[in-house]
């Protein structure tokens, strides 16, 4: 990566910034340095979480799903469970 070279700066510019900047209050200094880093940088997204309402119902309805599959193969394998096991050969 390379560096990009800063640009000169007038030093007049430079000089009426701070003129300017005297004259404002600290309140109105830290509004105007809020608003540059948000407009630099911006907001950071909140991380998603299992908070919302749309996952908690997602969620519900899949544990919902699953005990419903549970018994139905609960009730599929009973007639199974119900035969005689099987000796092996020679006992």
């Amino acid at each position: 990566m390379s560096k990009k070279k800063a640009k000169a700066k007038n030093p007049h510019a430079m000089a009426m910034v701070r003129q300017r900047m005297k004259k404002l209050t600290p309140e109105r200094r830290s509004e105007i340095a809020r608003k540059a880093a948000e407009a630099r940088w911006g907001k950071k997204p909140k991380p998603k979480t299992a908070s919302s309402d749309h996952d908690l119902r997602v969620a519900g309805a899949i544990k919902d799903a699953l005990a419903s599959a549970k018994k139905e193969l609960a009730v599929e394998l009973a007639p199974i469970k119900s035969l005689p096991k099987r000796t092996p050969k020679g006992e």
